[in-house]
């Protein structure tokens, strides 16, 4: 990996921590009543219910920690989107267009496929302005929308929205008028 020009961590906001609690305390309290069904009444028709609730919410669990982002890292050829499941690669030269995720881009935001509140948002978005797009996402707030060059758009979510002017002019100073950031 080159120098790091730029680094800005993505942590849990308020409201993404309050999501997580809120789906972990709704698994927990829908798999009592079969545990308790199990237990009592020896209903093993209850055990898929008893096993399957907590055992899909701990799945869950475990792709969103593994897809959530932990930093974003800005070198001078390639910005880094920093996973427990390893490292997504976007290159300079290939962003097109990197501004802060507006509420007109948000109109009729919906979640095709993907885990929104456990340790954030991951998957694919899809909004009236944006046809389809990817979210790598720990917060709700600070989204940030990158559109590269061949059509693909992904939306990342950094603690500290400089990270927007340092790729800009990263951009700007190695491949001047080539692009239009």
């Amino acid at each position: 990996m080159e120098d790091i020009i730029f680094k800005s961590d993505s942590s849990l906001d308020k409201s993404s921590k309050q999501k997580m609690l809120f789906v972990g305390a709704i698994m927990v309290f829908a798999s009592i009543p079969c545990l308790i069904g199990l237990i009592i009444y020896k209903h093993k028709v209850l055990l898929p219910f008893s096993i399957g609730l907590p055992g899909l919410y701990l799945i869950l669990l475990i792709i969103g920690f593994i897809n959530k982002p932990i930093t974003y890292i800005l070198t001078n050829s390639v910005l880094y989107i920093n996973r427990h499941k390893g490292l997504i690669r976007i290159k300079l030269s290939d962003i097109k267009l990197i501004k802060e995720f507006s509420k007109e881009d948000s109109k009729g935001l919906y979640r095709k496929f993907g885990a929104e509140g456990l340790f954030g948002n991951f998957g694919i978005y899809s909004s009236k302005l944006h046809k389809t797009f990817t979210v790598y996402t720990s917060r709700d707030t600070n989204w940030v929308l990158i559109e590269t060059t061949f059509g693909k758009k992904i939306v990342i979510s950094p603690d500290d929205l400089k990270l927007i002017d340092k790729t800009k002019e990263i951009i700007n100073k190695n491949y001047g008028a080539k692009q239009s950031v």
